[in-house]
């Protein structure tokens, strides 16, 4: 078996991050939900990122 790549085992992670997320928010695992979680997990849309966690801070809390 080859050894996996840098990129493989950071993608893992990152689904990995993705699925827990909506485990405990108890999401639909469906492309729509996998993609944002993903892209959360990933860093690379730093106003994603900061406007899911302004949610989450938010004195209501978030709900899914």
């Amino acid at each position: 078996m080859p050894p996996q790549s840098h990129r493989h085992r950071q993608t893992i992670r990152f689904a990995r991050s993705a699925l827990q997320r909506i485990e405990q928010l108890g999401l639909p695992a469906d492309p729509q939900s996998f993609e944002l979680w993903y892209v959360y997990a990933t860093g690379q849309n730093p106003t994603l990122n900061k406007t899911i966690d302004a949610a989450f801070a938010a004195p209501h809390g978030f709900s899914a």
